[in-house]
């Protein structure tokens, strides 16, 4: 078996690293962050992930067959790229769900306030604020 680490190995670590980096970014900055900047972000990082567990995946039937090395980097790979898709998609959920609530409570307020619609749009999440604007007529 050959001692050095395959090409596909490495770059299944670098890639979970990578995505790793990024849900540390967009966990990290969630408050501070517009929303498409951060939906992005997250979406980016699920799709290092995936790839790292791709990589990951190849690199350790070919380290099966004998034709490189690396079997623990490539592993390693998996587990970090499963390890960040899993909590980027649940960071992703929690955030759909928040931006859901935020916006039902803003339609909640338009049909039983009893005081002017304008008033409402501290309820609307600042990422649907244009969507709340235009349906008020402000």
């Amino acid at each position: 078996m050959p001692s050095t680490s395959s090409k596909l190995s490495v770059t299944s670590l670098a890639l979970a690293i990578v995505a790793l980096v990024v849900l540390c970014s967009v966990i990290g900055a969630w408050r501070v962050l517009a929303g498409v900047i951060l939906i992005v972000g997250a979406v980016a990082g699920v799709i290092l992930g995936v790839g790292a567990v791709v990589t990951g995946v190849v690199a350790r039937r070919r380290v099966r067959r004998g034709d490189a090395g690396g079997g623990g980097v490539a592993l390693a790979g998996i587990a970090l790229g499963v390890a960040a898709v899993v909590v980027l998609a649940i960071f992703l959920a929690m955030m759909m769900y928040y931006v859901y609530s935020g916006y039902e409570e803003f339609q909640q307020c338009i049909r039983g306030s009893g005081f002017p619609n304008y008033l409402c749009l501290k309820e609307c999440p600042e990422f649907l604020d244009y969507l709340c604007r235009k349906e008020i007529g402000w």
